[in-house]
C-alpha cells in the first residue's frame, strides 16, 4: 500500500509478477507467470460486524476466480 500524507491511497492486491520478474524474463520474447496462491472461501454475513463508527471506507474487491500474468516481450529492430 502507498499513501500520499493524506490525498491518495494505492492498493497492489497482487505483486507477484514484479517479484518474479527477472532480467532473463524481460529478454524473453513470452513468459507466463506463475500465479499466486489462491484461497476459497464463503463469508458468513451473520458473525460479519464491525464498528467503524462515522468513518466507513469503501473500495472495490479483487474480482472472484485467480489472475493470469503474462509477458510479451517487446522486439527491438536494428537500423544499419
Amino acid at each position: 500500500m502507498l499513501a500520499t500524507h493524506g490525498r491518495g491511497v494505492m492498493v497492489m492486491d497482487d505483486i507477484t509478477p514484479l517479484q518474479q520478474l527477472t532480467p532473463e524474463v524481460m529478454e524473453a520474447d513470452a513468459h507466463l507467470f506463475a500465479p499466486r496462491e489462491a484461497v476459497a472461501w464463503k463469508q458468513n454475513r451473520m458473525r460479519s460486524r464491525s464498528v467503524t463508527g462515522d468513518k466507513v471506507l469503501v473500495g472495490d474487491n479483487a474480482l472472484p476466480g485467480t489472475a493470469i500474468h503474462y509477458w510479451l516481450g517487446m522486439r527491438r529492430t536494428r537500423t544499419m
